[in-house]
């Protein structure tokens, strides 16, 4: 997965003399493992803002123009070209000599120099957004289009990372180091842990404040395989582009930009760790409900599968008709289209290991379902809506949210764990006090509701009460971790060898092993733990 640190900074303020080092370092001894760090802009070395002066025909192509650029140089700049949409007074992303681009979007970057395309001197390249790596970003229908930058206030010569507001460090952790965490798929969690690492507070997300009596919109669970299901109704919408900021970010790990109703529906998931989905109410006016399939259905999805569904498949319906594999992915028909003008916004909560089995099933993995599959807390449903309505407001001021519907089958319950002093202190090897305790556990959400001279009774938030935190062994891993594992002392086990152990059981199993394996063609495979 990967992280935004500017998306992360919305929601803490970090210490001024931090660096990615030790941000990365700390992450990765007392939370997730960081694999790598990369900074957009630092592909667009030497990449500038050009503008066009001068377009000719070339002397001998069709294909190829000529081009005078004022590229912010000591002189002006004479670029062969073979954009298809070139004209005087446009503002382009010039590469200039030494800069690296991937020719046509192709291959492995080559580094642009001063050289003759068919007799004509050429000082340079005008570059499309598929040969800077930007294609997602400024997507076209046609390679042969170069991009146009008419909509960034620059002038000629300015670096195209600091216009295009690029600067920015996106982290890559390791999906395995977090399957247990279910908090941490989404910027907002992972802000919480940092703000737990280095004692800074942690701004609130916005809080959920419904339109009074909203009509209501009808809601109904047929499945105990679905907890809560949240729909809520917008209308008076405008089917466009997100705003540059919205869309940079989705760009920034790994996510395409669509139109503005489904770039917030993922801009929510991945700051909430909540996945949301949106449907087009003109085709669904009577209501949701959630079921499991029936014998002989089919689903097709918005990447044009066509699904053969099982009863074991839960499914998201106006009754009759399937819209959605819930928790995986929307269907084609009733999923947002480009005429869309009033939206169902789902919010769900639904069992991790039934969207899990429908993902190995039919062979899916999506964004969603992997958050899905790793159990979530009913309360982020709350959290995400309100998320979704305050960007509804500021993205789509003409957005009103006319009806609401909820139903739930079951609550997510704060586990409350007894921690004893003497067993976490015998384990870790220190005497960790009541007080310590409570400072490291509290930032991370955590309530101390009873302490003791010997233990306290701790509740876990919700959003580590899904299977992630039951046990005190759970607590003494939260506290080592917080401590840092590298500020424990080294003690070596004592270890005393009296004599042979014939251990008959253990060359029993060896031996059983090696005729499976050396006699029978059989593979002996170790899996996680978990």
């Amino acid at each position: 997965m990967k992280l935004s640190l500017n998306w992360i900074k919305e929601y803490v303020d970090l210490p001024a003399d931090l660096t990615m080092e030790k941000l990365a370092y700390d992450l990765t001894m007392r939370t997730v493992e960081v694999e790598g760090v990369e900074n957009p802009k630092d592909s667009l070395e030497g990449i500038v803002v050009g503008r066009i002066l001068e377009v000719a025909p070339h002397p001998d192509a069709n294909m190829l123009r000529v081009c005078r650029v004022d590229a912010g140089q000591d002189h002006i700049l004479q670029i062969v070209c073979g954009g298809s949409n070139l004209e005087p007074g446009q503002k382009v992303a010039v590469s200039v000599p030494g800069a690296l681009v991937r020719w046509h979007g192709e291959g492995d970057p080559v580094e642009i120099g001063v050289t003759k395309l068919r007799g004509v001197m050429s000082e340079g390249m005008i570059c499309g957004a598929n040969e800077l790596g930007l294609e997602t970003l400024f997507p076209v229908e046609d390679e042969h289009i170069i991009m146009d930058l008419k909509d960034f206030a620059a002038e000629p010569g300015a670096k195209l990372a600091e216009v295009l507001e690029l600067d920015d460090f996106v982290l890559e952790i390791d999906n395995k180091s977090m399957t247990n965490r279910p908090d941490l798929w989404g910027h907002y969690g992972m802000a919480r842990e940092l703000a737990a690492i280095y004692g800074t507070s942690l701004r609130p997300l916005p809080e959920l404040r419904l339109p009074v009596a909203p009509a209501p919109y009808p809601v109904e669970i047929q499945t105990d395989k679905c907890m809560r299901y949240v729909a809520a109704v917008f209308e008076n919408l405008t089917v466009e582009p997100a705003p540059y900021w919205m869309q940079k970010r989705l760009w920034a790990v790994d996510l395409r930009p669509i139109n503005n109703l489904v770039d917030i529906t993922n801009y929510v998931m991945l700051s909430t760790g909540q996945p949301t989905h949106g449907f087009d109410l003109s085709h669904v006016p009577d209501g949701i409900v959630v079921r499991q399939a029936g014998e002989g259905e089919k689903l097709e999805l918005l990447d044009d599968t066509m699904l053969d569904l099982v009863p074991a498949d839960m499914l998201i319906t106006d009754g009759p008709q399937a819209l959605a594999l819930a928790g995986v992915m929307g269907g084609k028909r009733d999923s947002i289209l480009p005429e869309t003008r009033s939206m169902i916004l789902e919010l769900a909560s639904f069992n991790a290991l039934s969207v899990r089995r429908t993902t190995q099933r039919h062979g899916l993995r999506t964004e969603a379902s992997t958050r899905f599959e790793k159990n979530i807390d009913t309360q982020r449903v709350d959290q995400a809506l309100a998320l979704a309505m305050q960007l509804m407001t500021e993205i789509c001021p003409e957005a009103v949210l006319t009806s609401y519907g909820e139903a739930q089958t079951a609550e997510t319950q704060p586990a409350h764990v007894r921690l004893a002093f003497d067993f976490l202190s015998s384990r870790i090897g220190r005497v960790v006090s009541g007080a310590e305790i409570r400072s490291l556990l509290e930032p991370l959400g955590f309530v101390i509701l009873q302490e003791t001279s010997e233990s306290v009774l701790v509740q876990v938030p919700s959003w580590r009460s899904t299977g992630d935190v039951s046990l005190p062994d759970d607590l003494l891993e939260e506290v080592a971790r917080m401590i840092g594992y590298e500020n424990f002392e080294f003690i070596p086990p004592q270890v005393v060898l009296d004599g042979f152990v014939n251990q008959h059981d253990v060359e029993v199993e060896r031996r059983l092993r090696e005729t499976l394996a050396f006699r029978a063609g059989f593979q002996e495979i170790f899996t996680y733990p978990w």
